[in-house]
């Protein structure tokens, strides 16, 4: 299976066998990366504009999940900036605008210019060992596990706070939970953007069939 689901992004998810409903999903570096980078879409501008909680899908959680997430959590803290002021520069936009140049913040003698969209990145010529640790992929660090809930919220999973979601919603029997994982193919991370615009439940609403929620609902009318 792990060949299989070599090129996707892995999530393990926790269901509520009662609904049947997504509770949460153990994910890494990968997922929250790709949800993250969705606020390099001119949505992060929009969803600051309008407040969060008046969207009706779920990408208000992840942006504020982006907010109030440790900068620790970020391959640097001018990351976490410039995703919440949408300064990302995206080369999957079409006609995508000419990324800025920053001045390099460690090299204001030498007058180098780095060719990264995030200001206050090291120099590759003067920092050359912070600079390789800070241009890894992606948004976050990696060799933490992360918890993304139905509402595509994110928080460092830690078995407090697993716990404590288990807790507040009176789960004590761990014979009505299932996990299972799931590799999201490309349709289905088309699918999730998709829903996360109109859904609250979006973990639910892709990865659990909907035949086994249709029988859900049918036998539930017994």
């Amino acid at each position: 299976m792990a060949s299989e689901g070599h090129d996707k992004l892995k999530l393990k998810l926790l269901i509520d066998k009662r609904f049947p409903k997504v509770l949460l999903a153990e994910a890494g570096k990968e997922v929250v990366d790709f949800l993250f980078s969705l606020m390099a879409l001119p949505l992060g501008s929009l969803i600051e504009l309008i407040n969060n909680e008046s969207m009706v899908g779920s990408l208000g959680c992840t942006f504020a999940s982006i907010k109030q997430l440790d900068a620790g959590y970020f391959l640097s803290t001018n990351m976490k900036t410039s995703l919440i002021q949408s300064q990302i520069y995206s080369g999957s936009l079409s006609n995508p605008a000419k990324p800025t140049t920053f001045d390099c913040f460690h090299c204001k003698r030498c007058g180098y210019k780095s060719n990264t969209t995030f200001y206050g990145f090291p120099c590759e010529l003067c920092s050359p060992a912070t600079y390789s640790k800070q241009t890894a992929r992606g948004f976050v660090r990696g060799s933490i596990t992360y918890s993304v809930m139905d509402d595509l919220s994110v928080q460092p999973m830690t078995p407090t706070s697993t716990i404590a979601l288990l807790n507040k919603l009176g789960l004590k029997d761990f014979s009505l939970l299932e996990e299972r994982t799931v590799y999201m193919t490309a349709n289905e991370a088309l699918e999730l953007v998709k829903t996360s615009l109109l859904s609250k439940n979006v973990l639910t609403d892709v990865f659990l069939a909907k035949k086994e929620r249709a029988t859900f609902k049918s036998e539930s009318h017994f």
